[in-house]
Protein backbone atom coordinates (compact mmCIF):
# COMPACT_ATOMS: atom_id res chain seq x y z
CA UNK A 1 0.00 0.00 0.00
CA UNK A 2 0.96 3.80 -0.73
CA UNK A 3 1.43 5.95 2.41
CA UNK A 4 1.44 9.80 1.17
CA UNK A 5 4.66 11.41 3.16
CA UNK A 6 3.64 15.17 4.81
CA UNK A 7 5.90 18.09 5.97
CA UNK A 8 4.34 20.35 8.00
CA UNK A 9 5.56 23.70 8.15
CA UNK A 10 5.01 26.43 10.54
CA UNK A 11 5.75 29.99 9.76
CA UNK A 12 6.76 33.12 12.39
CA UNK A 13 8.68 35.89 10.99
CA UNK A 14 9.37 34.43 7.60
CA UNK A 15 10.92 31.47 8.70
CA UNK A 16 10.11 27.88 9.03
CA UNK A 17 10.35 26.22 12.82
CA UNK A 18 8.96 22.63 12.87
CA UNK A 19 8.76 19.46 10.74
CA UNK A 20 7.08 16.32 11.27
CA UNK A 21 7.24 13.57 9.04
CA UNK A 22 5.58 9.91 8.72
CA UNK A 23 7.61 7.19 7.37
CA UNK A 24 6.88 4.93 4.01
CA UNK A 25 5.83 1.35 3.85
CA UNK A 26 8.37 -1.26 3.71
CA UNK A 27 10.12 -2.19 0.68
CA UNK A 28 9.21 -5.27 -1.52
CA UNK A 29 11.17 -8.22 -2.45
CA UNK A 30 13.22 -7.61 -5.64
CA UNK A 31 13.01 -10.36 -8.34
CA UNK A 32 17.18 -10.57 -9.49
CA UNK A 33 15.91 -11.04 -12.88
CA UNK A 34 14.47 -7.80 -12.72
CA UNK A 35 13.35 -5.00 -15.83
CA UNK A 36 16.14 -3.80 -17.53
CA UNK A 37 16.65 0.21 -18.36
CA UNK A 38 13.76 2.24 -19.77
CA UNK A 39 13.47 5.83 -20.92
CA UNK A 40 17.18 5.34 -22.65
CA UNK A 41 15.92 6.45 -25.83
CA UNK A 42 16.88 9.43 -27.52
CA UNK A 43 20.78 9.98 -26.44
CA UNK A 44 20.76 13.26 -28.98
CA UNK A 45 18.75 15.55 -26.67
CA UNK A 46 20.48 18.38 -24.61
CA UNK A 47 22.04 17.47 -21.84
CA UNK A 48 20.39 20.62 -19.96
CA UNK A 49 17.02 20.34 -18.62
CA UNK A 50 14.83 22.35 -20.83
CA UNK A 51 13.75 26.19 -19.78
CA UNK A 52 9.84 25.63 -18.55
CA UNK A 53 7.74 27.90 -16.66
CA UNK A 54 7.22 26.13 -13.57
CA UNK A 55 3.33 26.50 -11.88
CA UNK A 56 4.85 26.61 -7.95
CA UNK A 57 2.81 26.68 -5.05
CA UNK A 58 1.90 29.38 -2.72
CA UNK A 59 3.70 30.43 0.73
CA UNK A 60 2.20 27.74 2.85
CA UNK A 61 -0.05 29.57 5.76
CA UNK A 62 0.54 28.33 9.32
CA UNK A 63 0.05 25.12 10.36
CA UNK A 64 -0.90 23.98 6.59
CA UNK A 65 0.54 20.46 5.54
CA UNK A 66 3.32 20.87 2.58
CA UNK A 67 2.78 17.45 0.30
CA UNK A 68 6.55 15.81 -0.55
CA UNK A 69 6.78 12.94 -2.79
CA UNK A 70 4.89 9.98 -2.53
CA UNK A 71 7.38 6.76 -1.94
CA UNK A 72 6.35 2.97 -2.65
CA UNK A 73 9.76 1.39 -2.81
CA UNK A 74 8.10 -1.90 -3.82
CA UNK A 75 7.17 0.61 -7.43
CA UNK A 76 11.02 0.48 -8.69
CA UNK A 77 10.30 1.33 -12.44
CA UNK A 78 8.22 4.00 -11.88
CA UNK A 79 9.72 7.79 -12.87
CA UNK A 80 6.12 9.67 -12.42
CA UNK A 81 5.60 11.64 -9.33
CA UNK A 82 2.46 11.12 -7.83
CA UNK A 83 0.17 14.40 -7.28
CA UNK A 84 -0.45 15.63 -4.26
CA UNK A 85 -3.00 18.03 -2.54
CA UNK A 86 -2.35 20.23 0.32
CA UNK A 87 -5.10 19.30 3.58
CA UNK A 88 -6.74 21.58 5.89
CA UNK A 89 -5.66 19.67 9.20
CA UNK A 90 -3.70 21.94 11.35
CA UNK A 91 -1.19 19.28 13.88
CA UNK A 92 0.64 20.60 16.76
CA UNK A 93 4.43 20.30 15.72
CA UNK A 94 6.56 18.86 19.10
CA UNK A 95 9.27 21.24 20.78
CA UNK A 96 11.82 18.38 19.86
CA UNK A 97 11.59 19.27 15.93
CA UNK A 98 12.41 22.49 15.75
CA UNK A 99 15.29 23.14 13.16
CA UNK A 100 15.48 27.18 13.90
CA UNK A 101 13.85 28.48 17.17
CA UNK A 102 10.95 31.12 16.77
CA UNK A 103 12.76 34.27 16.28
CA UNK A 104 12.52 36.80 19.66
CA UNK A 105 13.24 40.42 18.72
CA UNK A 106 16.87 41.76 18.83
CA UNK A 107 17.52 45.65 20.27
CA UNK A 108 17.55 46.21 16.23
CA UNK A 109 13.97 44.94 15.91
CA UNK A 110 15.24 42.31 14.00
CA UNK A 111 14.55 38.59 14.46
CA UNK A 112 16.86 36.13 16.09
CA UNK A 113 17.72 32.65 14.90
CA UNK A 114 19.91 29.82 16.90
CA UNK A 115 20.83 26.77 15.41
CA UNK A 116 19.76 24.04 18.08
CA UNK A 117 22.54 21.23 18.28
CA UNK A 118 21.69 17.45 19.04
CA UNK A 119 21.78 17.69 22.69
CA UNK A 120 19.24 20.64 23.28
CA UNK A 121 22.20 23.33 24.13
CA UNK A 122 22.72 26.71 21.77
CA UNK A 123 25.83 26.33 19.27
CA UNK A 124 28.58 28.41 20.17
CA UNK A 125 30.38 26.63 16.91
CA UNK A 126 31.34 29.75 14.28
CA UNK A 127 29.34 29.37 11.17
CA UNK A 128 33.01 29.52 8.98
CA UNK A 129 35.93 26.79 9.23
CA UNK A 130 39.11 27.52 10.95
CA UNK A 131 40.95 27.89 8.07
CA UNK A 132 38.94 30.96 6.73
CA UNK A 133 40.22 34.13 9.21
CA UNK A 134 37.53 36.76 9.69
CA UNK A 135 39.51 40.12 8.87
CA UNK A 136 38.50 43.89 8.12
CA UNK A 137 40.76 44.12 5.45
CA UNK A 138 39.28 46.14 2.35
CA UNK A 139 36.03 47.28 4.63
CA UNK A 140 35.68 50.73 3.82
CA UNK A 141 35.28 53.51 6.47
CA UNK A 142 32.70 56.23 5.89
CA UNK A 143 34.73 59.71 5.32
CA UNK A 144 34.13 63.12 4.04
CA UNK A 145 35.64 61.72 0.49
CA UNK A 146 33.80 58.80 0.33
CA UNK A 147 30.38 58.66 -1.74
CA UNK A 148 27.70 57.05 -0.02
CA UNK A 149 27.18 54.49 -3.15
CA UNK A 150 30.72 53.04 -2.42
CA UNK A 151 30.00 52.96 1.18
CA UNK A 152 29.86 49.30 2.00
CA UNK A 153 26.74 48.35 4.33
CA UNK A 154 26.73 49.16 7.54
CA UNK A 155 23.38 48.46 8.70
CA UNK A 156 20.87 45.46 8.53
CA UNK A 157 18.46 48.15 6.45
CA UNK A 158 21.52 48.86 4.21
CA UNK A 159 22.18 45.33 4.09
CA UNK A 160 18.76 43.90 3.10
CA UNK A 161 18.44 47.04 0.49
CA UNK A 162 21.58 45.81 -1.19
CA UNK A 163 21.09 42.11 -1.49
CA UNK A 164 18.11 42.36 -2.41
CA UNK A 165 18.60 44.84 -5.12
CA UNK A 166 21.76 42.27 -6.59
CA UNK A 167 18.97 39.80 -6.94
CA UNK A 168 16.31 41.51 -8.08
CA UNK A 169 18.65 42.62 -11.28
CA UNK A 170 17.94 38.79 -12.34
CA UNK A 171 14.62 38.69 -12.44
CA UNK A 172 12.51 35.23 -12.63
CA UNK A 173 11.48 33.50 -9.55
CA UNK A 174 13.45 33.08 -5.87
CA UNK A 175 14.03 32.03 -2.73
CA UNK A 176 16.43 33.90 -0.43
CA UNK A 177 17.78 33.72 3.46
CA UNK A 178 20.70 35.40 4.81
CA UNK A 179 21.12 34.71 8.28
CA UNK A 180 23.75 36.90 10.02
CA UNK A 181 25.05 35.96 14.12
CA UNK A 182 21.78 34.06 14.08
CA UNK A 183 19.70 37.09 13.14
CA UNK A 184 17.41 36.70 9.64
CA UNK A 185 18.44 40.44 7.90
CA UNK A 186 17.60 39.16 4.22
CA UNK A 187 14.24 37.09 3.87
CA UNK A 188 12.94 37.08 0.12
CA UNK A 189 10.45 34.68 -0.02
CA UNK A 190 12.53 32.08 1.95
CA UNK A 191 9.98 29.75 2.06
CA UNK A 192 8.57 29.75 -1.47
CA UNK A 193 9.34 25.92 -3.15
CA UNK A 194 11.97 26.32 -6.29
CA UNK A 195 14.25 24.02 -7.95
CA UNK A 196 17.55 23.40 -6.14
CA UNK A 197 19.88 22.14 -9.17
CA UNK A 198 22.75 20.99 -7.44
CA UNK A 199 22.46 22.36 -3.94
CA UNK A 200 19.97 19.42 -3.57
CA UNK A 201 23.53 17.21 -3.01
CA UNK A 202 23.56 19.26 0.52
CA UNK A 203 20.66 16.79 2.00
CA UNK A 204 22.71 13.93 0.59
CA UNK A 205 26.00 14.90 2.28
CA UNK A 206 24.30 15.74 5.55
CA UNK A 207 21.88 12.59 5.70
CA UNK A 208 24.37 10.15 4.52
CA UNK A 209 27.54 11.11 7.10
CA UNK A 210 24.94 11.01 9.76
CA UNK A 211 23.01 8.12 8.89
CA UNK A 212 26.24 6.07 7.45
CA UNK A 213 29.17 7.70 9.18
CA UNK A 214 32.32 9.19 7.87
CA UNK A 215 34.22 6.21 7.74
CA UNK A 216 31.66 4.06 5.77
CA UNK A 217 33.25 2.14 2.96
CA UNK A 218 31.70 0.88 -0.29
CA UNK A 219 33.21 -2.76 -0.64
CA UNK A 220 32.60 -4.78 -4.10
CA UNK A 221 32.93 -8.91 -3.54
CA UNK A 222 34.27 -11.78 -5.29
CA UNK A 223 33.10 -15.09 -3.99
CA UNK A 224 33.15 -18.76 -5.47
CA UNK A 225 31.93 -21.59 -4.81
CA UNK A 226 35.72 -22.97 -3.19
CA UNK A 227 38.35 -21.43 -2.06
CA UNK A 228 40.74 -22.11 -4.42
CA UNK A 229 41.99 -24.16 -8.22
CA UNK A 230 39.30 -24.58 -10.46
CA UNK A 231 35.92 -23.16 -9.16
CA UNK A 232 32.67 -24.00 -10.53
CA UNK A 233 31.25 -20.42 -10.21
CA UNK A 234 32.79 -17.14 -9.61
CA UNK A 235 29.90 -14.25 -8.48
CA UNK A 236 31.30 -10.36 -8.11
CA UNK A 237 29.04 -8.90 -5.53
CA UNK A 238 28.22 -5.04 -6.41
CA UNK A 239 28.02 -2.63 -3.38
CA UNK A 240 27.23 -0.07 -5.29
CA UNK A 241 30.25 1.85 -5.11
CA UNK A 242 30.56 5.12 -7.79
CA UNK A 243 34.39 5.46 -7.34
CA UNK A 244 35.47 1.91 -9.10
CA UNK A 245 37.58 2.07 -11.16
CA UNK A 246 39.28 0.22 -14.44
CA UNK A 247 42.18 0.09 -11.57
CA UNK A 248 39.78 -1.17 -9.69
CA UNK A 249 38.73 -4.08 -11.48
CA UNK A 250 42.58 -5.24 -12.36
CA UNK A 251 43.40 -4.96 -8.60
CA UNK A 252 40.53 -7.42 -7.75
CA UNK A 253 41.02 -9.64 -10.47
CA UNK A 254 44.76 -9.43 -9.15
CA UNK A 255 43.19 -10.47 -5.83
CA UNK A 256 40.96 -13.15 -7.11
CA UNK A 257 44.46 -14.98 -8.65
CA UNK A 258 46.01 -14.41 -5.15
CA UNK A 259 43.30 -16.63 -3.57
CA UNK A 260 44.85 -19.39 -5.50
CA UNK A 261 41.72 -19.43 -8.49
CA UNK A 262 43.28 -20.99 -11.39
CA UNK A 263 40.25 -21.55 -13.63
CA UNK A 264 36.58 -20.98 -13.17
CA UNK A 265 34.17 -23.83 -15.57
CA UNK A 266 30.65 -23.04 -14.75
CA UNK A 267 29.54 -19.80 -14.25
CA UNK A 268 31.31 -16.08 -14.07
CA UNK A 269 27.90 -14.74 -12.19
CA UNK A 270 27.49 -10.76 -11.43
CA UNK A 271 24.90 -10.04 -8.49
CA UNK A 272 23.59 -6.36 -8.50
CA UNK A 273 20.73 -6.70 -6.43
CA UNK A 274 21.58 -4.57 -3.80
CA UNK A 275 20.65 -2.08 -5.90
CA UNK A 276 17.09 -1.82 -8.25
CA UNK A 277 18.14 -1.46 -11.91
CA UNK A 278 16.25 2.11 -12.83
CA UNK A 279 19.71 3.83 -14.90
CA UNK A 280 18.01 7.40 -14.34
CA UNK A 281 15.59 9.07 -11.93
CA UNK A 282 12.91 10.51 -12.30
CA UNK A 283 12.63 14.28 -13.75
CA UNK A 284 15.99 13.58 -16.24
CA UNK A 285 16.14 13.97 -19.87
CA UNK A 286 17.26 10.46 -21.32
CA UNK A 287 20.38 12.09 -22.75
CA UNK A 288 21.39 12.94 -19.36
CA UNK A 289 23.08 9.76 -19.00
CA UNK A 290 25.96 9.14 -19.71
CA UNK A 291 27.21 12.30 -19.71
CA UNK A 292 26.01 14.38 -16.87
CA UNK A 293 25.62 10.97 -14.76
CA UNK A 294 26.58 7.60 -15.45
CA UNK A 295 23.75 4.65 -15.79
CA UNK A 296 22.95 3.89 -12.25
CA UNK A 297 23.91 0.08 -11.02
CA UNK A 298 25.18 -1.74 -8.40
CA UNK A 299 28.26 -2.79 -10.36
CA UNK A 300 29.53 0.24 -11.76
CA UNK A 301 33.36 0.88 -13.02
CA UNK A 302 34.75 4.04 -14.18
CA UNK A 303 31.00 6.08 -13.33
CA UNK A 304 29.27 4.08 -16.03
CA UNK A 305 29.97 6.94 -18.64
CA UNK A 306 29.54 4.08 -21.65
CA UNK A 307 26.97 5.16 -24.57
CA UNK A 308 27.25 1.93 -26.17
CA UNK A 309 23.96 -0.18 -27.05
CA UNK A 310 25.00 -3.20 -25.37
CA UNK A 311 26.23 -1.32 -22.24
CA UNK A 312 22.90 1.17 -22.35
CA UNK A 313 21.03 -2.47 -22.28
CA UNK A 314 22.48 -4.14 -19.20
CA UNK A 315 25.71 -2.17 -17.92
CA UNK A 316 25.97 -4.66 -14.94
CA UNK A 317 26.37 -7.61 -17.12
CA UNK A 318 28.82 -5.41 -19.65
CA UNK A 319 30.66 -4.56 -16.41
CA UNK A 320 31.06 -8.49 -15.94
CA UNK A 321 32.70 -9.11 -19.45
CA UNK A 322 35.28 -6.36 -18.55
CA UNK A 323 36.39 -8.32 -15.55
CA UNK A 324 36.71 -12.01 -17.39
CA UNK A 325 38.74 -9.92 -19.78
CA UNK A 326 41.20 -8.71 -16.90
CA UNK A 327 40.80 -12.31 -15.01
CA UNK A 328 42.48 -14.11 -18.44
CA UNK A 329 44.65 -11.31 -19.23
CA UNK A 330 46.70 -12.68 -15.82
CA UNK A 331 46.09 -16.26 -16.53
CA UNK A 332 42.60 -17.26 -15.48
CA UNK A 333 41.19 -20.08 -17.56
CA UNK A 334 37.53 -18.86 -18.04
CA UNK A 335 35.41 -21.46 -19.91
CA UNK A 336 32.03 -20.38 -17.88
CA UNK A 337 28.58 -18.70 -18.96
CA UNK A 338 28.58 -15.13 -18.11
CA UNK A 339 25.26 -14.32 -16.26
CA UNK A 340 23.38 -12.84 -13.30
CA UNK A 341 23.13 -14.76 -10.22
CA UNK A 342 23.16 -14.69 -6.17
CA UNK A 343 26.17 -15.30 -4.02
CA UNK A 344 24.76 -17.30 -0.96
CA UNK A 345 26.13 -19.79 0.28
CA UNK A 346 29.54 -19.10 -1.11
CA UNK A 347 33.23 -18.31 0.21
CA UNK A 348 34.66 -15.27 -0.15
CA UNK A 349 38.02 -14.74 -2.16
CA UNK A 350 38.78 -11.44 -2.84
CA UNK A 351 37.29 -7.81 -2.18
CA UNK A 352 38.06 -4.03 -3.16
CA UNK A 353 36.74 -1.09 -0.46
CA UNK A 354 36.28 2.08 -1.87
CA UNK A 355 37.96 5.50 0.22
CA UNK A 356 36.11 6.55 3.41
CA UNK A 357 32.73 8.47 2.94
CA UNK A 358 33.93 11.65 3.89
CA UNK A 359 36.69 11.53 0.85
CA UNK A 360 33.55 10.64 -1.57
CA UNK A 361 31.06 13.02 -0.52
CA UNK A 362 33.90 15.41 -0.71
CA UNK A 363 34.18 14.89 -4.46
CA UNK A 364 30.25 15.00 -4.48
CA UNK A 365 30.26 18.45 -3.13
CA UNK A 366 33.43 19.94 -4.18
CA UNK A 367 33.09 18.41 -7.83
CA UNK A 368 29.39 18.66 -8.26
CA UNK A 369 29.13 14.82 -8.87
CA UNK A 370 26.00 13.72 -10.08
CA UNK A 371 26.71 10.04 -10.36
CA UNK A 372 28.16 9.90 -6.73
CA UNK A 373 24.85 11.50 -5.24
CA UNK A 374 22.99 9.23 -6.79
CA UNK A 375 24.80 6.16 -5.72
CA UNK A 376 24.83 7.38 -2.41
CA UNK A 377 20.84 8.48 -1.84
CA UNK A 378 20.66 4.64 -3.73
CA UNK A 379 22.42 3.25 -0.97
CA UNK A 380 20.79 5.24 2.01
CA UNK A 381 17.68 3.39 0.86
CA UNK A 382 19.01 0.10 1.85
CA UNK A 383 18.56 1.05 5.26
CA UNK A 384 14.67 0.63 4.03
CA UNK A 385 15.41 -2.60 2.92
CA UNK A 386 15.87 -1.46 -0.98
CA UNK A 387 18.42 0.27 -2.71
CA UNK A 388 16.32 2.71 -4.89
CA UNK A 389 16.40 5.98 -5.87
CA UNK A 390 12.68 6.64 -4.29
CA UNK A 391 13.19 4.21 -1.24
CA UNK A 392 16.75 6.47 -1.06
CA UNK A 393 14.59 10.16 -0.56
CA UNK A 394 12.53 8.63 1.92
CA UNK A 395 15.43 7.71 4.38
CA UNK A 396 16.13 11.44 3.85
CA UNK A 397 13.43 13.04 4.40
CA UNK A 398 12.97 10.72 7.82
CA UNK A 399 16.63 11.55 8.87
CA UNK A 400 16.75 15.04 7.91
CA UNK A 401 13.18 14.50 10.49
CA UNK A 402 14.89 13.17 13.11
CA UNK A 403 17.61 16.09 12.97
CA UNK A 404 15.16 18.66 13.29
CA UNK A 405 15.37 20.00 9.44
CA UNK A 406 12.82 20.78 7.71
CA UNK A 407 13.33 18.95 4.57
CA UNK A 408 12.45 19.99 0.62
CA UNK A 409 8.79 19.83 -0.19
CA UNK A 410 9.74 17.54 -3.32
CA UNK A 411 12.76 14.90 -3.53
CA UNK A 412 13.26 13.04 -6.26
CA UNK A 413 17.15 12.44 -7.05
CA UNK A 414 20.31 13.13 -5.22
CA UNK A 415 22.07 15.58 -7.58
CA UNK A 416 19.84 18.12 -8.51
CA UNK A 417 19.49 17.60 -12.23
CA UNK A 418 15.90 16.71 -11.68
CA UNK A 419 13.68 19.73 -12.86
CA UNK A 420 11.24 17.90 -10.40
CA UNK A 421 12.74 18.55 -7.05
CA UNK A 422 11.40 21.28 -4.79
CA UNK A 423 12.86 22.74 -1.49
CA UNK A 424 13.62 26.30 0.20
CA UNK A 425 16.32 28.90 1.24
CA UNK A 426 14.58 28.21 4.61
CA UNK A 427 14.95 24.62 4.32
CA UNK A 428 18.48 24.81 2.88
CA UNK A 429 19.22 27.54 6.10
CA UNK A 430 17.70 24.98 8.24
CA UNK A 431 20.23 21.84 7.20
CA UNK A 432 23.25 24.20 7.13
CA UNK A 433 22.69 25.55 10.54
CA UNK A 434 21.80 22.28 11.72
CA UNK A 435 24.86 19.93 10.52
CA UNK A 436 27.05 22.98 12.25
CA UNK A 437 25.74 21.52 15.61
CA UNK A 438 26.16 17.69 14.97
CA UNK A 439 29.52 16.02 15.39
CA UNK A 440 29.78 15.88 11.12
CA UNK A 441 30.51 19.75 11.18
CA UNK A 442 33.63 19.47 9.71
CA UNK A 443 33.34 16.71 7.38
CA UNK A 444 29.99 18.61 6.08
CA UNK A 445 32.06 21.49 5.66
CA UNK A 446 34.99 20.42 3.93
CA UNK A 447 32.82 18.83 1.32
CA UNK A 448 31.41 22.08 0.11
CA UNK A 449 33.86 24.18 -2.32
CA UNK A 450 35.89 27.32 -1.11
CA UNK A 451 35.64 30.50 -3.04
CA UNK A 452 38.96 31.19 -5.26
CA UNK A 453 40.35 27.96 -4.07
CA UNK A 454 38.72 25.09 -5.16
CA UNK A 455 35.83 22.86 -7.19
CA UNK A 456 33.08 24.23 -8.22
CA UNK A 457 34.35 27.84 -6.89
CA UNK A 458 37.85 27.59 -8.15
CA UNK A 459 37.66 30.73 -10.41
CA UNK A 460 34.83 32.45 -8.63
CA UNK A 461 35.20 35.58 -6.22
CA UNK A 462 39.26 35.45 -6.99
CA UNK A 463 40.68 39.04 -6.77
CA UNK A 464 37.66 40.31 -4.54
CA UNK A 465 37.13 40.62 -0.87
CA UNK A 466 35.13 37.25 -0.60
CA UNK A 467 37.94 34.94 -2.08
CA UNK A 468 38.92 31.99 0.21
CA UNK A 469 35.98 33.15 2.52
CA UNK A 470 32.68 31.59 0.76
CA UNK A 471 32.05 27.68 1.57
CA UNK A 472 29.38 26.91 -0.33
CA UNK A 473 27.75 23.97 -2.91
CA UNK A 474 26.57 25.48 -6.22
CA UNK A 475 23.88 24.89 -8.26
CA UNK A 476 23.61 25.38 -11.86
CA UNK A 477 20.64 24.34 -14.75
CA UNK A 478 19.12 25.55 -17.49
CA UNK A 479 17.31 28.75 -15.87
CA UNK A 480 18.44 27.98 -12.57
CA UNK A 481 21.29 29.37 -10.43
CA UNK A 482 22.07 28.77 -7.01
CA UNK A 483 24.34 28.93 -4.42
CA UNK A 484 23.78 27.95 -0.57
CA UNK A 485 26.35 27.76 2.56
CA UNK A 486 28.77 30.20 4.65
CA UNK A 487 30.55 33.10 5.02
CA UNK A 488 31.97 35.81 7.38
CA UNK A 489 31.62 39.48 6.93
CA UNK A 490 34.04 42.05 7.23
CA UNK A 491 33.36 43.12 10.78
CA UNK A 492 33.91 38.98 11.52
CA UNK A 493 29.98 37.90 11.72
CA UNK A 494 29.50 34.20 10.91
CA UNK A 495 27.09 33.88 7.67
CA UNK A 496 24.56 31.52 6.86
CA UNK A 497 22.96 31.94 3.29
CA UNK A 498 20.90 30.33 0.38
CA UNK A 499 20.63 31.85 -2.94
CA UNK A 500 18.04 29.99 -5.29
CA UNK A 501 17.39 31.88 -8.05
CA UNK A 502 14.70 30.35 -11.00
CA UNK A 503 13.03 31.17 -14.24
CA UNK A 504 16.11 33.19 -15.39
CA UNK A 505 16.59 34.08 -19.10
CA UNK A 506 20.30 32.54 -18.04
CA UNK A 507 21.64 30.61 -15.79
CA UNK A 508 24.51 33.18 -15.84
CA UNK A 509 22.73 36.30 -14.74
CA UNK A 510 21.60 34.07 -11.60
CA UNK A 511 25.21 33.62 -10.91
CA UNK A 512 26.19 37.33 -11.38
CA UNK A 513 23.22 38.71 -9.19
CA UNK A 514 23.96 36.01 -6.75
CA UNK A 515 28.02 36.84 -6.95
CA UNK A 516 27.03 40.59 -6.24
CA UNK A 517 24.61 40.28 -3.32
CA UNK A 518 27.49 38.08 -1.87
CA UNK A 519 30.37 40.94 -2.02
CA UNK A 520 27.32 43.22 -0.30
CA UNK A 521 27.37 40.72 2.53
CA UNK A 522 30.90 40.08 2.64
CA UNK A 523 31.86 44.00 2.85
CA UNK A 524 28.98 44.31 5.48
CA UNK A 525 30.56 46.27 8.30
CA UNK A 526 27.14 46.41 10.64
Amino acid sequence: MLRRTYVAVVMTAGLVIGSIGASASPAAQVSIDGPGITGLDDPSQSTTPASTSTSLPSVPTSGQLIPVIPVDPAVTQSTTVLPTSPLSTSITIPPTSTTIRPPSTSADGLPSVTPVPLDGAPSTAPLIPSSVTPSTKGAVKPSSSTTATTLPPSTPAELRSAVLSAVGAAGGQRSVLVVVDGKVLVDDRSTSAVIPASTQKLYVAGVALQQLGAGYQFETQVLASQVSGSVTDLVVVGSGDPSFTSASLRKLAAAVKSSGVTAITGNLLVDDSRFDRVAIAPGWKPSFSPGEAGLLSAFMVDGNHRNEPIFRADPALSNLLRFQTELQKIGVQITARLGRGSAAGMTKVASHKSEPLDVLVSHMGKKSNNTYAEMILKELGVSRAFGSTVSGATAVQSQLDRLGVIGPTRFVDGSGLSSLNRTSAASEVSLLSRMDSTKARSVFRSSLAVSCVDGTMKSRFCNTPAAKKVVAKTGTIDGVAALSGYTVTASGKQVVFAFLLNDLRASSSGRVAIDAALLKIVSYVG
